[in-house]
């Protein structure tokens, strides 16, 4: 298991960890792609509780981050968690549609 395995396995076990966590990915981004906060969508690779803990970021809703964090299953949070701490690396790239922050 890799150190970042096993950092991200322990983030996503603690609710307000995890959504501190997606909440710094969106702030390092500055703007996020639109895919990556789209909670319409049924089948995306990006996992929900990542594309709702972003739209409520969006939205400046931190509250809700918090509150659908703690609604998630253990699993859903640690693969929130990953996608956290790779998307800010990975997935932002010139020419997408970004959502802007206020």
């Amino acid at each position: 298991m890799s150190c970042q395995s096993a950092t991200v396995g322990l983030v996503g076990e603690d609710a307000a960890t995890t959504a501190q966590l997606v909440e710094l990915a969106c702030v390092a981004l500055g703007a996020i792609p639109m895919e990556l906060a789209d909670v319409t969508v049924g089948d995306s690779v990006v996992p929900q509780g990542y594309r709702q803990l972003s739209f409520d970021r969006v939205g400046g809703d931190t509250a809700a981050m918090y509150s659908h964090a703690v609604a998630m299953t253990a699993a859903c949070r640690r693969a929130t968690a990953l996608t956290a701490a790779m998307s800010s690396s990975t997935m932002c790239r010139p020419g997408r549609l970004m959502a802007g922050f206020g």
